[in-house]
């Protein structure tokens, strides 16, 4: 026996079956009544921290955790301070900047996120303020000499100690700079 031959004893058989069970076979043009399987799961995205960061033009600096969890572990604040109009000679950016103008904090936000800061005026001394998923920092602006000063730094950017860097979702948001002026 051919092939052929074979495939349609049994297609006929298949339609025998179906007959002699009582059912038809199924209508080609009519819709199904079984339900549609539901739709994958989308792979959930895995939750991180997201650290902000921004200097203002007063001087303050503000971290804030913007992200889906708290910030685990501590991280890298630097910050850069330049004297961009001076109004003594030698002048340099005061406390808490050392000598060559950088500052350095290993920073620990308290457990939180999407929280806005308080925010308060920069004083005669540096001062630290922090709450849930936020930090502030503010430098004693007001006791350094008159002048233009720049402020630039990060958060959490790429520190050479992978102990003190924190997997958050972008590090776009992790730099600022801004122009302080002290009258």
């Amino acid at each position: 026996m051919k092939r052929t031959n074979v495939l349609a004893w049994v297609l006929v058989g298949s339609v025998a079956m179906i007959v002699a069970a009582g059912a038809a076979p199924p209508d080609p043009n009519k819709p199904s009544t079984s339900k549609p399987l539901p739709a994958p799961s989308p792979v959930a995205a895995i939750a991180l921290p997201d650290i902000l960061m921004k200097i203002e033009s007063d001087g303050s600096i503000k971290i804030m955790n913007i992200g889906d969890v708290s910030v685990p572990k501590p991280f890298g604040v630097d910050i850069t301070c330049t004297v961009k109009t001076a109004t003594q000679p030698g002048q340099k950016c005061g406390d808490p900047f050392d000598a060559s103008g950088r500052w350095f904090k290993l920073a620990t936000l308290p457990p939180g996120t999407n929280v806005f800061p308080l925010k308060k005026t920069p004083g005669l001394t540096f001062k630290e303020d922090y709450g849930p998923g936020w930090a502030m920092f503010y430098p004693g602006v007001l006791s350094w000499a008159k002048g233009v000063y720049n402020l630039s730094g990060c958060a959490n950017n790429d520190p050479p100690d992978p102990a003190k860097r924190v997997r958050e979702k972008t590090k776009n948001n992790n730099c600022s700079y801004a122009d302080v002026t002290r009258n």
